[in-house]
């Protein structure tokens, strides 16, 4: 048959080759402080990659966190979505903080109760926030931030980083005030046995703090 030495030859040349074009290619190491999760067969990772050559991975972590990272031109970014349940711990602290700075600053925001209700709250939330996250972290660096953020904030309502309270943040900001004004008041009406029981419930299973979801 015409050409059939030919075709042999090609047939015996694709054989061999098989093994070297179905051998898949080492990706890159992440070298991330994630990467045991992912590694770990009994969590189930997903990995994928997008049409434009980002590469995906994500897991669901212990206690109900799902992470996910993304790498992109060589650059990581990294995404955790709260789903179990009890809500993102990232986001709670980040709100409280938000508002116990206010009250600590603002004289129309002034409410003894709600502020010592946050102080526990926060205490509680950065010592969750230590002993879970996997990249370290310390309450002194945490305390540090805070009192930045505090500095911070008063600069925006008066210029200045004195301790004296501000008047009227209303009148600086009526936006931001109606926001932190709405917490507050949400947080007076619980009574202190109900506040609690949302605290508990909000950290009592260790997990990765995360931010989302958030308002």
């Amino acid at each position: 048959m015409p050409g059939s030495d030919w075709f042999a030859k090609g047939v015996a040349v694709m054989v061999f080759l098989a093994p070297l074009l179905t051998v898949p290619v080492r990706a890159e190491p992440w070298n991330t402080p994630y990467d045991r999760f992912f590694e770990d067969p009994k969590a189930k990772a997903e990995f994928k990659t997008l049409d434009d050559g980002t590469e995906v991975r994500s897991v669901l972590l212990p206690g109900g966190v799902r992470l996910e990272e993304r790498r992109e031109d060589g650059a990581i970014s990294r995404y955790s979505m709260d789903t179990s349940g009890a809500g993102a711990v990232l986001c709670t602290r980040e709100i409280f903080l938000t508002v116990q700075i206010a009250l600590a600053v603002c004289e129309d925001l002034e409410n003894r109760t709600v502020s010592n209700r946050l102080d526990e709250a926060l205490g509680r939330i950065d010592d969750f926030v230590v002993a879970n996250s996997v990249e370290p972290v310390s309450l002194s660096q945490l305390h540090e931030n805070e009192q930045a953020r505090l500095i911070e904030f008063r600069k925006e309502m008066r210029g200045a980083s004195d301790e004296e309270k501000v008047a009227s943040c209303r009148s600086v900001d009526e936006e931001r005030f109606r926001f932190r004004a709405e917490i507050s008041r949400a947080l007076g009406s619980m009574s202190d046995e109900d506040f609690r029981k949302w605290l508990d419930h909000l950290l009592a299973v260790p997990r990765l703090p995360a931010m989302n979801p958030c308002l």
